[in-house]
């Protein structure tokens, strides 16, 4: 018996922390569930919204700002809770803790578009002479972002951030386009959907009966003599112009094409000429951290030589910084600023070794 005791012991000391791991992620897992139902029910909404919308909207009538807007965020957000469900899967991205406290908050915000999308007593106002949607934009931050831009800008007249404000310039160019079409691209393509949607900024829609070959060929014939820009933004996947539906209007220089994408192998096997967004210098990369964490961090000791490690492993990227910087606002805690660091770093390794 005293030669077994020390061993009881040892397994007395290791077995709490065991069931707190154990009853943390069924904790999580209960958090994750309540998320991903929440989710269903916005999406339901969101559905039900559009087809109010396409009940309703006509040359005369359009979406009120506030509806495209929620519209918009709804998928924002479901964008999110698909990469938070991808964190929770490989348990990889942010600390148990800190991922708890990011399902959390994205139950509230969905929980708060769900009320937002009860609210509206309508969905449509007048419409005023456009060719598309001016979208909300933050501001260009560097002076490479906005040479890209300009690069951009140069092969459209002749050869998420920047992107908006490419489509917003476009829509001055009332003497060039006819249409700026703005698609938002899931993770998994579903071409009916991609259908759909530049369907509906035509103020067009399609029935359930008809399958993607029909669709393409409806698409063909509803562009026909327009000079359009389709912009697909977050392309993660080669997706077919021929079977979508306007590789004819392409053909003729009618539409001028702009996809987003990490991946050079999709610029390229789509046919379009890379432009590289540059990462920020590490100056203007360090102020936008500081702008978005809304964190005084010379209040707490050794803190700003770990967050300047941060921002450095965020690699200049944009989104990368100011989606870091969200989920680090408010954190004095050291311990977990270290965390943060590690698993940044070893996500942007990651992005770069697979694009």
């Amino acid at each position: 018996m005293e030669f077994f005791q020390p061993i009881f012991e040892i397994i007395n000391c290791i077995a709490p922390p065991l069931y707190k791991y154990v009853e943390y992620y069924q904790k999580l897992a209960k958090y994750m569930q309540k998320l991903k139902k929440s989710l269903d029910k916005l999406n339901i909404q969101k559905e039900e919204i559009e087809q109010r919308l396409s009940v309703e909207c006509s040359l005369e009538k359009v979406p009120k700002n506030e509806v495209k807007l929620w519209l918009e965020k709804v998928q924002v957000i479901a964008h999110d809770v698909e990469n938070i469900d991808q964190m929770y899967k490989k348990r990889k991205g942010f600390s148990r803790a800190r991922l708890g406290k990011i399902v959390y908050k994205k139950i509230q915000e969905v929980k708060k578009y769900r009320q937002k999308g009860s609210s509206f007593d309508s969905l449509v106002i007048d419409a005023p002479p456009a060719i598309g949607i001016i979208f909300p934009t933050a501001i260009l931050v560097g002076e490479a972002t906005s040479k890209t831009m300009d690069e951009i800008w140069g092969y459209l007249m002749g050869k998420t951030t920047i992107v908006t404000h490419i489509n917003n310039r476009l829509l001055k160019e009332t003497d060039k386009f006819d249409n700026v079409i703005w698609v938002s691209v899931s993770q998994t393509v579903n071409l009916i959907k991609l259908q759909n949607e530049i369907a509906a900024t035509l103020k067009i829609k399609f029935t359930e009966t008809e399958d993607k070959i029909r669709r393409s060929g409806m698409l063909l014939e509803m562009l026909k003599g327009r000079r359009f820009v389709l912009i697909l933004d977050g392309v993660w996947e080669g997706i077919s112009l021929e079977e979508l539906g306007i590789s004819e209007a392409i053909k003729e220089n009618r539409c001028k094409l702009v996809i987003t994408t990490r991946s050079l192998d999709i610029c390229r096997s789509m046919d379009c000429k890379p432009v590289e967004v540059k990462p920020l210098s590490d100056k203007e990369a360090y102020d936008l951290f500081l702008d978005k964490v809304e964190l005084d961090i010379l209040e707490v000791p050794n803190l700003e030589e770990i967050v300047k490690l941060v921002v450095k492993q965020c690699a200049g990227l944009p989104y990368t910084i100011a989606t870091v910087a969200s989920c680090m606002k408010g954190v004095h805690d050291l311990q977990e600023w270290r965390n943060t660091l590690n698993e940044v770093s070893k996500n942007v390794k990651h992005s770069c070794q697979k694009h």
